[in-house]
């Protein structure tokens, strides 16, 4: 088991200040949707908070160094254009299995967790972060859509929590739209809870985890499992999302 007071890879390190543990993505943070050796000291870390009276709640930070948008362009276009279509097949099996490991995890996950994110974010990376309690951006934040330049609609779960919050019609029309979301239309569109300046972005997502500490670790537990979406549920989206994914990477270079 892991030592939830300090720990540091190229992927993430963390720091444990006032019993939360605050965890800073780096550059390399989509290898935790792809590398199982990542993915695996990532989900042994939750496990660590879960099992430590002394850790109250994590705190994810999206890095200012961490450019998510050219990433995810790097994987869709290597998915894409992997000609041995065994392989191919691998990668996006193990791609598939990877992130639905990593989004149960961040839902199912017992204790207060809060994202902050400032700057460029990928659409996509919200499929991860709506599987948090809350979500605390920046006023300088910038989504954008990075697989629409490869005919493909975001991946991961994204699709599915925002179509839980804003529904179907909503969560399409918002696609097509192709924006670049700043953050009053992150706000209208509920893929974050509350907007502030740059320079109070750690501070409200600690109070946030603060006002979640009030609260007994039974009723938090309780109101998570009446609240969070069904692990089931996710199951089902994820085995049509990769299918999505691969049928949609076999017809590259077919669109006129």
């Amino acid at each position: 088991m892991l030592n939830c007071e300090t720990f540091d890879t190229s992927v993430f390190d963390v720091e444990l200040v006032d019993g939360t543990a605050i965890m800073r993505l780096k550059d390399e943070s989509l290898r935790l949707s792809m590398d199982q050796c990542f993915l695996r000291y990532f989900l042994d870390y939750l496990n660590s908070i879960e099992e430590n009276d002394d850790v109250k709640g994590l705190l994810i930070v999206d890095s200012p160094v961490y450019h998510g948008v050219d990433d995810i362009k790097a994987l869709i276009s290597d998915l894409q254009h992997e000609q041995h279509m065994i392989f191919k097949k691998k990668v996006f099996q193990q791609y598939g299995s990877t992130t639905k490991r990593l989004t149960l995890a961040l839902n199912e996950f017992h204790k207060p967790l809060v994202v902050a994110l400032e700057g460029l974010v990928p659409i996509d990376l919200f499929g991860y972060f709506m599987a948090c309690d809350a979500i605390i951006a920046s006023d300088d934040i910038s989504i954008e859509f990075p697989s629409y330049e490869f005919g493909m609609a975001p991946i991961g779960a994204v699709t599915f929590f925002l179509q839980k919050e804003i529904g179907v019609r909503n969560t399409m029309n918002l696609y097509l739209s192709h924006p670049k979301l700043d953050a009053d239309a992150a706000l209208n569109y509920s893929l974050v809870d509350q907007v502030v300046e740059k320079e109070n972005l750690i501070e409200t997502a600690l109070a946030q985890l603060e006002d979640y500490y009030q609260f007994s670790q039974s009723s938090m537990v309780m109101t998570k499992q009446v609240c969070k979406v069904k692990s089931s549920e996710l199951n089902d989206f994820f085995e049509d999302n990769v299918r999505l994914m691969w049928n949609a990477s076999l017809s590259v270079g077919n669109d006129k």
